[in-house]
């Protein structure tokens, strides 16, 4: 019965970790109005405040250990059914999953360094569309236009 207690307690611990490291603080500034404001389209939204929201080189160090792990879980995923046996698709599926979830839990860390911390999930779905959003679409842009140098600069400088 103890051992049971302890572990839920840990989860329970664990859990709410994760979900204050894409929480910001009540003191911390986070612009109110953008949380509403999601138009024309969600990329579009998130890639407006992204170097906002990556300006800190712990945080983008962090992105670029992280994000192939979360592309190469992705793929993993998806190319799952492919495997062949029922074997191959479970061990597929879970280093896909696990490879996503843990990047998650680096750029959550990350991000709980920033100066601008980033707007709070309203819902599973909105955290699931921001992430696949952000690692499969607005990262990547981020990097191939020159955002994270010119980021990478800026702290440099000040």
């Amino acid at each position: 019965m103890g051992q049971e207690r302890r572990q839920l307690v840990t989860r329970e611990r664990f859990a709410s970790l994760v979900a204050s490291w894409f929480k910001p603080e009540p003191e911390s500034g986070y612009n109110m109005s953008r949380m509403n404001d999601r138009s024309p389209t969600l990329v579009s939204w998130q890639w407006n405040g992204y170097p906002e929201f990556h300006a800190d080189r712990r945080n983008l160090v962090l992105h670029l250990i992280s994000w192939p792990w979360f592309v190469a879980g992705f793929f993993g995923v998806l190319s799952a059914p492919l495997a062949g046996s029922l074997v191959g698709i479970a061990v597929q599926l879970g280093f896909g999953v696990v490879a996503m979830a843990l990047c998650m839990i680096v750029q959550g860390r990350g991000h709980a360094k920033e100066k601008s911390p980033p707007i709070p999930f309203s819902s599973r779905g909105d955290a699931f569309q921001r992430i696949f959003a952000e690692q499969l679409i607005n990262f990547p842009r981020f990097v191939l236009t020159g955002g994270l140098a010119r980021a990478w600069r800026a702290t440099a400088q000040g």
